[in-house]
């Protein structure tokens, strides 16, 4: 999936930043998002911001159908159990560190 259809689809999940109405395109080269506010004008948002909202993965994981749980397991004993669109979120988190760009993260989910 691309950013925008990322997006979209959490808006059919439920999602929608608080200020705005209307999703209205995503701008590669500057990392943002731009929403009609009010109708009247167009407002600019990183979509850093947009995705290290909690509420933007719960929408997008239940517009996916993402219903179920994962397991995690790292070193030390460190185990826990995530709802799925939790564990998307931390892999999306792990790619980043990794070097990897959003798109490149939503490009391989379908």
């Amino acid at each position: 999936m691309t950013i925008e259809q990322t997006i979209q689809k959490a808006m059919e999940g439920g999602w929608k930043h608080p200020s705005y109405l209307e999703f209205e395109q995503y701008d590669e080269k500057r990392e943002e998002v731009m929403f009609w506010g009010d109708g009247t004008q167009t407002d600019r948002i990183s979509i850093y911001k947009i995705l290290l909202d909690s509420l933007f993965w719960q929408a997008l994981g239940k517009a996916m159908n993402w219903n179920g749980t994962t397991y995690f397991q790292m070193k030390h004993n460190i185990r826990d159990i995530f709802p799925d669109w939790k564990a998307y979120w931390i892999l999306f988190i792990l790619d980043l560190s990794d070097g990897k760009s959003p798109e490149q993260f939503f490009e391989k989910i379908n």
